[in-house]
Formats: structure tokens, C-alpha cells, sequence
């Protein structure tokens, strides 16, 4: 080993979590405080030091998308297998190529979709899982596990709403904006699915990572008054979101210890 401290293992894996989020805020987003916000205020930064392997794997996914986002497919699959090496659940970010490849893209009439989609994932989306985890019995195990348990309905609910939001206030001319916000479409109905298997949800994060850098730029596209009002209801939705987790004590991580504790 390089090294036994604990202490360089996790400046090692913070280098890799967090660095590669911060670049791609840096070449993507509109409005880098927002994008900062919503990184720490919607979880992902806390589960990356609770999940830390697959909190890396998904922070090296998300350079992976925007190289894809960018049609430069063979780096998009670099750092998807580079991703892998952390955690083999980041694999899953090879369903994102199929879905650029065949131009599915979500607009506001898909909804009505969506919505009957996540209704019968939230049904049947546990018999689903458990049947597709016999075949892959590296992670059978999770099955009669905590793992296995339904999950919470403030998520999906929360997840659905925005993407509503999105699809309502952002003139999808860019083909970018569309691929993330079908990429987005498809976490909300993974995030149903995790309503009746919570395991579910550690594969969402992969698909809406990208909501990071699309809800602060969706933003700045509006109207100066109608951007003021949409920060402000941002920011109150992420601060009330984020005040839930620590009541909660979601992640077991929430709150630190200030230094006069």
C-alpha cells in the first residue's frame, strides 16, 4: 500500500468525488453557485462520503455524460470503465449511449408517461428487481436485506416536480438539454421503482447527477424577474429539503461537529 492513513484515503477519494463534479460545473454551468447549492443541498455531496466508492464511481460518471453529451463517444466509454473499477454499478451509465443513440428525448408531453411509469414501478418494481438480482448473484445477497425494503416517497415526489418544473420553463432547442432531461426522466421512474426496493436508489443517482448543472441553467434562461422569483424558490425548496435530511439524519453523516463541539 502507498499508504495506512486514513487520513490520505480519504483526501484521495475526495480528490476524485468532487474534483471531477467541479469541472464539469466549471465547462456546463450557467451559474456556478447554484450548481454548488444544488450538489451539496440535494445529497449527492453527503452520500459520496457515505457511499464513498460508488460516490466517486458517480462523480467520474458524470465526466463520462458530458463527454457523451458532447458525442465523443470513446472518452464517454473510458470513463464509464474507469468509473466501473470503483464500483461496478456505474455500468449502468452505458444505458445513457443507448439512449443518445436512439434519440428517446422527454418533452413536456411525456408526462402523462412518466407519471403512469413510475405508478407501476412503484407496483411491481420490487417482483422486477428481486427477479433480475436471481440472475446476477454477486448481488442476490441484498435480497432479505434492509437493502430489499421500501424506500421513502419524498424522493420521487420531489424528483417528479422538478422535472415537471423543467420541462415547463426550458425551451428544449439543444439537444444537450434534452438528452439530460430525458437522462432525469429516467431516474424519476427509478426513483419510484425505489418506493417498493430501496436499493433502487443508488442506481438513480447516476441519471440524475445531471440535474447539477440543467436546473441552475434552465434558470438563468428566464426572465429577469422570472429568474429572481425561480432563486428564491430554489433556494427556500433546498434549505427546507436540507433541514428534512438533518432531522432526519439521513446518511448518518448530518450534522458535523462544529469546532466548538
Amino acid at each position: 500500500a502507498v499508504s495506512d492513513s486514513p487520513t490520505v484515503m480519504f483526501v484521495v477519494y475526495a480528490a476524485i468525488t468532487v474534483f471531477p463534479v467541479f469541472w464539469v460545473i466549471k465547462n456546463e454551468s450557467e451559474n456556478a453557485h447554484l450548481s454548488i447549492i444544488v450538489y451539496c443541498g440535494l445529497q449527492f455531496y453527503y452520500f459520496a462520503y457515505n457511499g464513498m466508492r460508488q460516490g466517486a464511481a458517480m462523480s467520474l460518471a458524470l465526466v463520462a455524460v458530458y463527454y457523451l453529451n458532447l458525442n465523443k463517444s470513446w472518452r464517454f466509454l473510458i470513463w464509464v470503465l474507469v468509473a466501473s473499477l470503483l464500483h461496478r454499478s456505474a455500468l449502468v451509465v452505458l444505458l445513457c449511449w443507448v439512449i443518445k443513440k436512439t434519440k428517446i428525448r422527454v418533452d413536456i408531453s411525456w408526462l402523462p408517461y412518466i407519471a403512469a411509469i413510475s405508478v407501476l414501478g412503484a407496483l411491481f418494481g420490487k417482483s422486477l428487481v428481486m427477479l433480475v438480482l436471481r440472475f446476477f448473484s454477486r448481488y442476490a445477497g441484498y435480497i432479505g436485506t434492509t437493502f430489499a425494503d421500501e424506500g421513502n416517497w419524498l424522493h420521487p415526489f420531489m424528483f417528479l416536480s422538478i422535472l415537471a418544473f423543467l420541462l415547463w420553463i426550458t425551451p428544449i432547442n439543444d439537444e444537450r438539454v434534452a438528452f439530460d432531461l430525458t437522462l432525469l426522466g429516467v431516474g424519476v421512474v427509478l426513483y419510484f421503482i425505489s418506493t417498493s426496493f430501496q436499493l433502487m436508489n443508488r442506481v438513480t443517482y447516476y441519471f440524475i447527477m445531471p440535474l447539477i448543472v440543467l436546473l441552475p441553467n434552465a434558470i438563468e434562461t428566464m426572465s429577469r424577474n422570472n429568474r429572481t422569483v425561480s432563486k428564491i424558490i430554489a433556494y427556500v425548496a433546498i434549505s427546507v429539503y436540507h433541514l428534512l435530511l438533518i432531522i432526519r439524519k439521513c446518511q448518518g453523516i448530518i450534522p458535523y461537529r462544529f469546532f466548538w463541539q
